[in-house]
C-alpha cells in the first residue's frame, strides 16, 4: 500500500491505496484493491468540511467495483475525538448482477491519539455507520484500528485490523469480514 498527504493550517488532503493478492497451497485466497482520496477544510475552529472519493474491488465478496463520492462535516469534540456526518453516492457492480446506484448516510466517530511512552505509540480508531437512505435496513458498519510505532526517524511498524459488517451481502458472502495487516512504512 501507499499513502501521500499534504497539510497546512486550514486544510489536509491525502490519497491512499492498497492492493492485496495472495495464494496458499496454489489457490488464490486474497484479491482486492482499495483507493481512497479525502480533502478536509477547516471552516471554523473545530468544524471541518470534507469531500472524499473511493474505488474498491474484492473478488471474495463478489464485488467487481464500488465507486463512491461523498461529502460531510466533521466536528472536533475533544482534543482526540471527532464526530462526522454526511452523504455519499455509491455505484456498485457485483459479480453476475447489474450496476446498482444508491445514496447512503455516513455517520462516524474517529479517535486519534499519540501515547507518550518511551517510544511513542500512535493509535487511530474509526467506526462508520452507513445506512442506505432508501432502505435503512441495508447498512454497513465498518470498524478499523491501527497502531504505529516508530523504529527510527523514517521507519514505522504498523498493525491494522479492519472489520466490516454488511447487513445484505451478495449471495454466498458472509455478513462479516475481518482482516489484519502488519507493515513497515517509510516516511520521506
Amino acid at each position: 500500500g501507499a499513502k501521500t498527504d499534504h497539510s497546512n493550517n486550514t486544510h489536509y488532503a491525502f490519497i491512499l491505496g492498497n492492493y492485496s493478492y495472495g495464494k496458499a497451497k496454489n489457490k488464490v485466497n486474497i484479491d482486492k484493491y482499495f483507493i481512497h482520496a479525502r480533502y478536509l477544510q477547516t471552516l471554523y475552529k473545530k468544524n471541518i468540511f470534507e469531500f472524499f472519493s473511493q474505488a474498491e474491488s474484492n473478488v471474495f465478496q463478489k464485488l467487481q467495483l464500488r465507486l463512491l463520492l461523498g461529502t460531510g462535516l466533521r466536528f472536533k469534540t475533544m482534543k482526540t475525538l471527532y464526530l462526522g456526518s454526511g452523504l455519499m453516492r455509491v455505484e456498485e457492480k457485483l459479480k453476475n448482477k447489474s450496476i446498482d446506484n444508491y445514496d447512503m448516510a455516513n455517520i462516524y466517530i474517529s479517535y486519534k491519539n499519540i501515547f507518550k511512552f518511551k517510544t511513542p505509540l500512535k493509535m487511530v480508531y474509526n467506526i462508520y455507520y452507513q445506512p442506505r437512505l432508501s432502505n435503512p435496513d441495508d447498512r454497513n458498519i465498518i470498524q478499523n484500528i491501527y497502531f504505529s510505532i516508530p523504529l527510527n526517524s523514517h521507519l514505522n511498524i504498523q498493525f491494522k485490523i479492519n472489520y466490516k459488517h454488511d447487513s445484505t451481502p451478495a449471495v454466498g458472502v458472509k455478513k462479516g469480514d475481518i482482516s489484519q495487516q502488519t507493515s513497515i512504512t517509510y516516511i520521506f
